[in-house]
């Protein structure tokens, strides 16, 4: 199972999400489904910020549609436009690669732990104002998904450990890492915000068991077009909800 396909997974289950939250609020089942999402997202930034040529630029672009993104949130939620009720998930997968970059730009585990708690510091003193999606948890998601990655490469390096991977499939050592990644992601959130439903996240395992390493070729086309899905269904939902009552 390639990127594209998770892509395609993660997008439909938000999609199926947003049904639930904007036009159906009354199916749960609904927004059960749209847990499969965020974790499949973090996976496919974590990925992208691997085999990305600039970070720093993914992070702009990422940050640039978070902006265009609110204000189509801000009308769904409130019916108002910048209202920043709460911050995009564009905003939490952006800063997500920002601290990827900061890890990348690091010398040391220690400087990057601290470029990191930095970040993180400044991040909850923004959230006293305005709601982060997922809040922090979103972010240290995407960091330890990309640490499981590099993990899993600094393990099959290793020649001692050749015979014993050999054994397993692709990624082995990636995947497991990630069941503990959403295990502290869910438990994080649970404390931040007590919202239950999101255990649901863990069956997105089930996506992440079958994620393959492979190479794609995809046209600018395709990449911007996963990027504007997301202010574009969001004001198309914004349309549809007064015909809902």
């Amino acid at each position: 199972m390639n990127s594209r396909i998770i892509k395609i997974i993660a997008v439909t289950s938000m999609l199926i999400d947003h049904m639930g939250m904007v036009l159906l609020p009354e199916y749960t089942f609904l927004r059960i489904i749209g847990r499969l999402a965020m974790p499949l997202f973090c996976l496919l930034i974590a990925y992208g910020s691997i085999k990305t040529r600039s970070l720093f630029k993914y992070f702009l672009r990422l940050f640039v549609f978070a902006v265009i993104s609110q204000i189509w949130l801000d009308l769904v939620i409130s019916g108002n436009v910048l209202t920043f009720d709460k911050l995009n998930v564009f905003f939490t997968l952006s800063l997500g690669v920002l601290s990827v970059w900061l890890i990348k730009k690091s010398p040391n585990f220690v400087v990057a732990f601290i470029y990191v708690l930095l970040l993180f510091f400044a991040v909850m003193t923004v959230m006293v104002f305005v709601q982060l999606d997922y809040d922090i948890a979103g972010i240290l998601l995407i960091i330890l998904f990309y640490l499981g990655f590099k993990l899993d490469k600094f393990i099959k390096d290793k020649k001692y450990m050749a015979r014993f991977l050999n054994s397993k499939p692709p990624l082995f050592v990636f995947k497991v890492s990630a069941v503990f990644s959403l295990l502290i992601f869910n438990l994080l959130l649970y404390i931040l915000s007590n919202w239950g439903i999101q255990w649901f996240s863990m069956f997105a395992v089930l996506v992440i068991v079958f994620f393959a390493d492979k190479k794609l070729s995809i046209t600018k086309a395709e990449k911007y077009a996963f990027y504007l899905f997301y202010p574009v269904h969001l004001g198309i939902l914004y349309l549809l909800k007064p015909l809902m009552g």
